[in-house]
């Protein structure tokens, strides 16, 4: 499935793992996200030389960014290959549509 955009939830702004990443990790891991939900949506990565071309970055570099993420465990590592960890998470239809019906 090819997918045009990827929805954020505002809660991302309290989480405190998010919210005490430097201003260049917090914007590689939106980029992360972004290339996760292109990559099929299950939250897996491309390994590192593929993901680096995409980020327009060195694998040294990009080693340094996974390795921060899996720190602060917004990826995994899963049979060899990283997977950002919440990304998949769906709102339930019966929360979708009692939110949307609170007029």
């Amino acid at each position: 499935m090819n997918y045009a955009w990827m929805k954020l939830y505002v809660d991302l702004l309290d989480d405190p793992r998010m919210g005490t990443m430097s201003d260049s990790l917090f914007r590689y891991t939106i980029l992360i996200f972004l290339i996760a939900c292109k990559n099929g949506g299950s939250g897996g990565l491309p390994g590192y030389g593929t993901l680096a071309w995409l980020l327009r970055k060195k694998v040294k570099e990009i080693d340094e960014v996974i390795y921060c993420l899996l720190e602060n465990e917004v990826i995994i590592q899963r049979d060899g290959r990283c997977i950002v960890k919440k990304l998949c998470k769906k709102t339930r239809l019966d929360e979708f549509q009692r939110k949307t019906n609170k007029a």
